[in-house]
């Protein structure tokens, strides 16, 4: 019998949407606001306390929640995403592991 869906975090606290869901391995990666750090990277492994913050990439922007405002997300083989985000320098190629 199927899993009945549930809500793993409520961190979409803004009003705002969650975008690009990217596999990586065991987890998701993807873009999410919330009311402190604004836009940037998070993740989940389906758990509720694997669900969190992956990395701050612009935390001098969370005031106005524009934060890193991560997108292009693309997957590099199976164990690494690559995307841009904002920081003080601009838009940037980042790629992470699932870490930090």
């Amino acid at each position: 019998m199927p899993a009945t869906p549930k809500l793993l975090a409520d961190i979409n606290t803004s009003g705002l949407t969650i975008f690009n869901l990217t596999r990586l391995n065991d987890v998701l990666i993807f873009r999410a606001t919330e009311g402190i750090t604004g836009s940037e990277l998070w993740m989940t492994d389906g758990t509720t306390d694997g669900t969190q913050l992956l990395k701050n990439i612009n935390p001098d922007d969370s005031s106005s929640n524009n934060g890193s405002d991560p997108r292009d997300f693309v997957r590099l083989g199976s164990n690494s995403v690559a995307f841009t985000a904002q920081n003080a320098s601009g838009r940037e190629l980042w790629v992470t592991d699932g870490t930090t």
